[in-house]
């Protein structure tokens, strides 16, 4: 009953207590459903509070307080500065500490919530929990209050909770604020210590990305990982960037560069944005081949690509069209040469586009997707010798690995889109 009494002293049974514990979420969600004009924010307050103090187990209690406090914050924060009006622009928000302890709250509560639920087996709730709980630490993380709860909290859940969330996170690197960096650091370190495999891929892949910050926190954490775990540190280095040789070949990155070069040249007349676009390839052939298809490229283009390149060195220095129309004549030669050829495409033999990676044998790096904290691990034992060619607009490769376990896996391998738009690169 609503006067009945709460703590050590309810004289009722645990089981009662519980009874009574599911008796008040149930309130409290009925009254959310039924959207009754009376049931106030204070009430529904009221009702699963009630609810975790008699049952301080209780994930509903806890998820359900969670969610009040932060859809209390939510709103307040979705007020625009004209319904605040003139008057709040130029002084303090009163409501600015109320907000932050709502948002301690909802934190709390919500760690409190992920950390009954078995780890090991997570549920659709528990990922809402979890994005719940990373939306208000980077959007409200950088307050003193929210950065002490946060501390706190990750060192009372269990690590493995956060690995489905991994590439939310370390989208976080590049955050403004200073706390929520050291949230996201402090949490990916730890992550990376105690499951370094399920770290390591995602890890190396932003350590590559083109926005600074994400890259140095990236590099900041697998340095840490290094310090016992060089050997894997390595081998993911050397399979993610063979993969990514792979699944584009410098023909192919020729001709998509040609395009993107050609359509600012002759389309937008923008000679800078065309320069831009082919001197990285410039720079690449510049590095030196690596493998036999890249040798074989260059033996084939090269002295046109080097003829071409001292006409942009011209432009760079006198301005004048004409040397960008010379280059343009040759690098027309390549690009009828090599489209032809790329569009009969249909498989790749490893050891002409990836040596390196038909040698890596007997990996201690997982395979990839497959790592849970709780079960068997499964490394990678070699790659098969050939790569299918999917025929698509972006051609697309399948690889085939073997595991440890005894069976084959098969990826799909993409190398010439924004894989910011997969859930899964491989």
């Amino acid at each position: 009953e609503r006067g009945a009494p709460l703590g050590p002293a309810d004289p009722r049974s645990a089981t009662e207590r519980c009874l009574a514990a599911s008796g008040w979420v149930h309130l409290g969600e009925w009254t959310l459903a039924s959207a009754a004009p009376a049931a106030g924010e204070a009430s529904l307050l009221e009702h699963f509070r009630r609810a975790a103090e008699l049952d301080p187990a209780s994930c509903a209690a806890w998820h359900n307080l969670a969610m009040v406090h932060f859809d209390h914050v939510r709103c307040t924060c979705w007020r625009s500065e004209d319904e605040l009006g003139e008057h709040h622009r130029h002084h303090p928000d009163p409501g600015a500490t109320d907000t932050e302890e709502r948002v301690v709250a909802a934190l709390e509560c919500l760690f409190r919530c992920i950390s009954l639920r078995p780890s090991s087996s997570p549920t659709g709730h528990t990922q809402q929990d979890i994005l719940t709980l990373l939306t208000l630490a980077f959007e409200h993380g950088e307050t003193e209050g929210a950065a002490a709860a946060l501390s706190r909290g990750l060192a009372d859940t269990p690590a493995e909770t956060w690995l489905a969330v991994v590439p939310q996170v370390i989208a976080r690197l590049g955050s403004e604020s200073e706390r929520v960096r050291t949230f996201v650091l402090s949490l990916l370190s730890t992550l990376a210590e105690r499951h370094p495999q399920g770290l390591v891929y995602p890890l190396t892949v932003a350590a590559t990305s083109p926005l600074r910050a994400q890259a140095t926190g990236a590099a900041h954490v697998l340095a840490h990982l290094r310090r016992g775990r060089d050997v894997l540190v390595e081998q993911a280095q050397l399979v993610a960037a063979e993969l990514v040789r792979a699944s584009c070949l410098w023909s192919e990155a020729w001709i998509d560069g040609l395009e993107t070069a050609s359509k600012a040249f002759y389309t937008e007349g923008d000679d800078a944005g065309c320069v831009r676009a082919l001197l990285p390839l410039h720079e690449a052939l510049e590095r030196g081949a690596q493998t036999p298809a890249e040798g074989a490229f260059v033996r084939e283009f090269g002295g046109a690509l080097d003829a071409a390149r001292a006409e942009l060195r011209q432009w760079q220095e006198s301005g004048e069209r004409a040397h960008l129309h010379s280059a343009w004549a040759l690098y027309m030669g390549l690009f009828r040469a090599v489209s032809p050829r790329q569009a009969a495409l249909t498989s790749l033999d490893l050891a002409s586009v990836s040596p390196r990676l038909l040698g890596a044998t007997a990996l201690e790096l997982a395979v990839p997707g497959t790592y849970e904290p709780q079960a068997p691990l499964v490394t990678i034992s070699g790659f098969r010798p050939r790569l299918s060619v999917i025929a698509s607009k972006q051609r697309p490769r399948r690889v085939m690995l073997a595991g440890d376990d005894g069976r084959e896996y098969s990826f799909l391998l993409k190398g010439r889109e924004d894989l910011r738009q997969d859930e899964r690169v491989m």
